[in-house]
């Protein structure tokens, strides 16, 4: 645990043994699973990382427990999804500062 190669441990109680067990297991299980890539993205946010705004976007889906993708406005695939929208001028500061750009997935916008 000092090198940090244990993220959590489990000791073996006495009595009762569910009432640690469980409680243990599903806080170590809750972890994994908020680092692990969502199965269905409900929307993409681009923006710059740096933008006061788009953490605020990126907070709000954070705590609202809504899957999401972000993809910075410098990367690759954020300046795909700035073309796709007809936003590539965005990266040439033509963008307000402070807006970042969000949409629906498209699978989600489809099925409507």
């Amino acid at each position: 645990m000092t090198l940090g190669y244990v993220d959590s441990y489990l000791f073996d109680p006495w009595w009762p043994r569910e009432l640690w067990l469980y409680s243990t297991v599903g806080e170590a299980l809750a972890q994994w699973s908020h680092s692990q890539p969502p199965d269905e993205v409900a929307a993409t946010v681009i923006g710059a990382e740096s933008e006061p705004r788009a953490h605020e976007l990126r907070d709000a889906l954070e705590r609202i427990d809504i899957p999401y993708v972000f993809h910075s406005d410098t990367w690759n695939a954020g300046r795909a999804g700035l073309a796709r929208l007809g936003r590539a001028d965005a990266r040439r500061g033509r963008r307000r500062p402070g807006a970042p750009v969000s949409r629906r997935d498209e699978r989600h916008a489809n099925s409507e």
